[in-house]
């Protein structure tokens, strides 16, 4: 009578080979790289999509807030608080438009600093360290400025980031300009033109907002 060594492995028993875990580890590893190379292209095509849809939102979001500070604009003729200023900064390929004038809008509360409902309003742009153009807003008291105020006052914010390029236009009756200066025409332009372009897609796409001023001083 034979006896078998304890030790015997069974294959019935339900285990498997090196072999087998092997083989079914390449398997595996096969399979899951087959799917990240697939996903991967879709999560980044969801990715730039994603921050596309938000750059719409953000324009639609400026374009609807700047019409209606544009239209509420308010200028007086030798007022040392009320203007409309507005073209290139810094000239050269890198000139940076601007734009600031003075609006009926809700007032800002802060502390126990008088406040008005007449704001001055400044949309400018500036690069930012990696080169990217990033679209900005800050908002005051026009009758704080040149009396010490502190940069607190100035509430700034971030309006849209990554344009390709922004710019506004000024219309006088007759034809659109480029700059405007309430200082040198003594009045309000008739309508105001911004333009911003994104890039949607590997195309530049403008989006334009015009809006006119109602209040006349």
């Amino acid at each position: 009578m034979f006896m078998k060594s304890s030790n015997t492995f069974y294959r019935g028993s339900g285990g498997f080979t090196l072999v087998e875990v092997l083989l079914a580890s390449a398997i595996l590893t096969i399979v899951i790289v087959a799917l990240y190379g697939t996903l991967f292209p879709v999560m980044k095509a969801q990715e730039v999509v994603d921050k596309e849809v938000e750059a719409l939102r953000e324009i639609r979001r400026f374009s609807d807030l700047f019409s209606i500070e544009v239209r509420s604009a308010f200028y007086k003729k030798k007022s040392e608080v009320t203007s409309l200023i507005g073209g290139d900064t810094g000239g050269g390929a890198r000139a940076l438009p601007s734009l600031s004038f003075t609006t009926f809008t809700f007032p800002v509360i802060r502390g126990d600093r008088p406040t008005s409902d007449l704001k001055l309003i400044q949309y400018f742009t500036e690069y930012d360290t990696e080169g990217k153009l990033v679209f900005y807003k800050e908002v005051t008291d026009p009758y704080f400025i040149g009396s010490g105020v502190s940069s607190s006052q100035y509430i700034r914010s971030e309006v849209i980031r990554g344009v390709k390029e922004i710019s506004f236009e000024f219309f006088n009756g007759d034809k659109w300009a480029a700059a405007w200066t309430t200082e040198l025409e003594e009045k309000l332009p008739e309508a105001v033109r911004a333009i911003v372009t994104i890039e949607s897609g590997g195309v530049e796409r403008p989006f334009t907002v015009t809006a006119s001023p109602v209040i006349r001083g």
